[in-house]
């Protein structure tokens, strides 16, 4: 891979400033393939799950999102939350937290996937997703709309 531009296996190339790989199924296998191998035991975690902090991007994997990876009771909805708070995330839209508060954070939200199900072999946040979606407004400068009561 080049800088702005992205070399195929015939040799062609193209200028790219984004890249997305739709994986499917088997994502884990698929995304280990690409990466290079100081990375590749990142994806690789004891429990099943990979480590993303807001559910998109691991704190020590560099210019990499991940979309759609963990799962809620809305799947089309959170990746569309995900997808706006990456992209203003890579328009310096807001500041991330240094890398040992989003790896705490991170791990923390991991230990509570692990109980909320007996079937947790995925990121899934199905029962504190409102609670989640909130967190990503916040951290964009939205205010997270609550009802009066």
């Amino acid at each position: 891979m080049y800088i702005g531009r992205i070399e195929f296996e015939d040799k062609s190339k193209i200028e790219a400033d984004v890249v997305i790989l739709a994986t499917g199924y088997d994502g884990n296998k698929k995304l280990k393939a690409i990466m290079p191998e100081s990375f590749r035991s990142l994806v690789d975690y004891p429990s099943g799950l990979i480590p993303l902090y807001r559910g998109t991007i691991h704190p020590l994997i560099p210019n990499m999102g991940f979309i759609g990876y963990v799962e809620t009771v809305a799947n089309l909805h959170s990746s569309e939350m995900r997808s706006m708070w990456l992209s203003r995330l890579v328009d310096k839209k807001f500041k991330l937290p240094g890398v040992p508060t989003m790896l705490d954070k991170t791990l923390k939200e991991m230990e509570v996937m692990k109980r909320t199900t007996r079937f947790y072999k995925r990121n899934c946040i199905s029962i504190y997703n409102v609670n989640h979606n909130d967190e990503i407004c916040e951290e964009m400068g939205w205010t997270a709309w609550k009802k009066k009561t």
